[in-house]
């Protein structure tokens, strides 16, 4: 009853300090993309993404103090410890794909590990202060659950089903070529008023903040179970939003990962 009243007055105050005119929140919407919009910029630009020169020359430092003292740092060694051996295994690019149906188990560490409470009973990923902005969808496609669209609770470790729907992520995800076979797919939303009634605008950077370390949380535990975790910006945002049964205004999405499984 008290964690209710919590709730209650949380959200009471949350709506009564909100801002009309805030300019996280207009940054964000005006932001937001589609396939209809964004295919042709992407087509375009195809053939330079594609060339190995590019590739190379963005992988390259952009900054550097070539007439600084330079201190050199030990040796990194890969598989000092499970971390380390898990941080240089993460990768997002497939090159295998495979289809493969991902376990209850699986699914509830990943949910776990990306927005679940720990033993001290606080998040998983660090948040400004402790507000939790962010909410976890799940959209199952090949998963010991039944198909369809999910939010992740937190308080009760459980999934709830809020869409029966069994989507093609061709009408969702702006390129879908070796993503064919994925099996589960992880939508992050922010609720903007949760962390702007306390922060104003600057709060929406302390949610970007979160998000990331969700995706980063779920990334590594995707490798450390052997699956492969692809952070992806280009969703169509309005139609994931209406798919989740979310305004896209006071709740909007902010990150998409595919979760997949690649070849050994």
């Amino acid at each position: 009853m008290d964690s209710f009243k919590s709730i209650m007055i949380s959200n009471s105050l949350a709506t009564g300090t909100k801002t009309q005119n805030n300019i996280a929140k207009n940054f964000h919407i005006n932001t937001k993309h589609s396939k209809r919009v964004m295919a042709p910029s992407m087509y375009r630009s195809r053939k330079l993404i594609n060339s190995e020169s590019f590739r190379q020359t963005t992988s390259l430092p952009e900054k550097s103090y070539p007439n600084s003292k330079k201190e050199l740092l030990p040796k990194i060694d890969f598989k000092r410890d499970n971390l380390s051996n898990l941080l240089s295994s993460r990768k997002s690019q497939l090159h295998q794909p495979i289809q493969k149906k991902l376990g209850l188990d699986d699914l509830s560490y990943l949910c776990w590990a990306t927005y679940g409470k720990n033993a001290k009973g606080t998040r998983n990923a660090p948040s400004g202060g402790a507000l939790y902005p962010c909410e976890l969808y799940l959209i199952a496609i090949n998963t010991d659950v039944d198909k369809g669209v999910y939010h992740y609770r937190p308080d009760m470790h459980s999934l709830e089903r809020v869409n029966n729907q069994v989507p093609n992520l061709d009408d969702y995800l702006m390129i879908t070529n070796g993503f064919e076979n994925t099996s589960l797919v992880f939508i992050t939303s922010i609720v903007f008023d949760r962390t702007t009634f306390k922060y104003g605008d600057r709060g929406y950077r302390y949610a970007l903040l979160e998000a990331g370390a969700m995706s980063q949380n779920l990334s590594l535990m995707a490798t450390n179970l052997g699956y492969t975790a692809t952070s992806f910006g280009g969703t169509s945002d309005v139609e994931v939003e209406r798919l989740l049964g979310i305004d896209g205004l006071s709740e909007s999405i902010i990150n998409c990962v595919l979760i997949n499984s690649d070849m050994e």
